[in-house]
């Protein structure tokens, strides 16, 4: 709020300065590629803290159908050990040196994150490289994690979101698609330790693995990634997991269930990942449905989101209700008012929008987060020069991603009390009209 009141009453000088800030922030990053083909982004700066983000490309979207849920299997069992390490040994060189470690899947990679001090960082490098070359000595070591699994599956089961997230991307993409189906396997009792090696096997390569780092220079992390990481094999895909295919279709998913009596309802529609113009849409939009609605937190709550991918992306709005009525009446007003971003958008809301943004990105490349921001910029193509950079974009750049929006099938996906929700065909008019 502090950051928004002072856009709006001193944008002039927020703008003045954006140049200098884009400069140090993004002067200092540097692209280089190791001799066996893996990708490296390290943003350069003197820090007592080392960030590294380990990022195998492909994630959920890459398996398949008998390697369902491998992904998020091997991120659970990161640092089970290696062929010369069991897990506890692993944990406790990483533990000793003061390290920090987390490991994650989404539908595009699987990504391991380390923070440790910088006078240990090539320690860290190595004892998180050696779990990347190595799988564990036995394959029923993964498997001793299926507990661990299960309990993230059992959570994610009592998650709104994200069934809702899960909805959305089958409506979206289409059930049997490799952005369409779960992130997670349907029976994970079902999902055998050679199907899991199987994904690892061809996903694992050097030239389908990214490393982003801060705190250390571009040389040293080059250094380390040749030193440690060289007998990683690079025979496998291409890059940006090219051989996936993201064909955005649109349709609608329903799931009727007991959620304290809620109603969840996504609105989505397909995005360009490289135009920053749905960015500042999804902002415009969020900013404008907050002024018009009269309903309080109490009752309903709206969420405009942009998820980019490497390869398009979604965009559109959440919304819960305590009732239907609540949620359709929500999901019209954002139709509504992105009617209007066709035909006018205010000056003064859109440099204020595009000013945040810029500061927010600039932010991310000089906060903990830098190596999330890297990876991002990375994956999507875009330079870190532009990807902090709002202030081309246009009115009519605005009005075009709204237009283009409105034009597509829209996805739609209802969630929980789904009695008296407005329906696929209802939904079709409204944004047709």
């Amino acid at each position: 709020m502090l950051a928004r009141t002072f856009l709006r009453r001193f944008p002039q000088n927020v703008m003045a300065t954006q140049a200098v800030q884009a400069s140090s922030s993004v002067g200092n990053i540097k692209a280089a590629k190791s001799n066996n083909g893996v990708q490296l982004l390290c943003k350069e700066n003197v820090s007592n803290l080392v960030s590294l983000k380990f990022a195998v490309l492909g994630g959920a979207s890459a398996e398949t159908e008998e390697e369902k849920g491998a992904a998020h299997m091997l991120s659970v069992s990161a640092f089970a050990g290696t062929k010369n390490k069991n897990g506890i040994r692993l944990m406790r060189e990483l533990e000793d040196i003061g390290a920090t470690v987390s490991a994650s899947a989404d539908r595009e990679k699987i990504t391991i994150d380390v923070t440790v001090m910088s006078n240990m960082a090539e320690l860290a490098f190595e004892r998180v490289a050696e779990t990347i070359v190595s799988p564990p000595k036995n394959n029923f070591v993964i498997m001793d994690y299926f507990g661990a699994a299960q309990l993230a599956y059992e959570n994610k089961a009592k998650t709104p979101k994200h069934l809702l997230d899960e909805l959305l991307h089958e409506a979206a993409y289409g059930e049997a698609t490799p952005m369409g189906s779960s992130q997670f396997a349907e029976d994970l009792s079902q999902l055998k330790p050679e199907s899991i090696l199987s994904y690892r096997n061809h996903q694992y390569t050097a030239n389908n693995l990214i490393i982003a780092g801060s705190g250390l220079t571009s040389e040293m992390l080059k250094n380390y990634t040749d030193k440690y990481l060289n007998d990683l094999s690079n025979t496998g895909d291409n890059n940006n997991n090219n051989n996936v295919t993201y064909q955005y279709s649109g349709g609608d998913a329903k799931l009727k269930g007991n959620f304290n009596g809620k109603t969840y309802v996504a609105l989505a529609f397909p995005s360009d990942s490289k135009d920053k113009a749905y960015n500042v849409l999804k902002l415009l939009l969020q900013n404008k449905v907050n002024k018009v609605t009269d309903i309080t937190k109490a009752t309903g709550e709206v969420a405009c989101f942009n998820a980019p991918y490497s390869k398009g992306g979604l965009w559109g709005v959440y919304v819960c209700g305590n009732s239907a009525e609540v949620s359709n009446k929500l999901i019209n007003t954002a139709i509504q008012e992105l009617k209007g971003f066709t035909n006018n958008v205010p000056t003064a809301d859109l440099e204020t929008v595009k000013n945040q943004l810029t500061l927010e990105k600039t932010a991310a490349l000089e906060s903990e987060s830098v190596t999330c921001a890297l990876l991002s910029s990375h994956m999507t193509s875009t330079a870190p020069s532009d990807y902090i950079n709002f202030n081309t974009v246009t009115a009519n750049d605005v009005q075009n991603a709204a237009k283009n929006s409105l034009k597509a099938v829209p996805t739609y996906a209802v969630l929980g009390k789904t009695a008296g929700v407005a329906n696929y065909p209802t939904i079709m008019k409204l944004v047709s009209a």
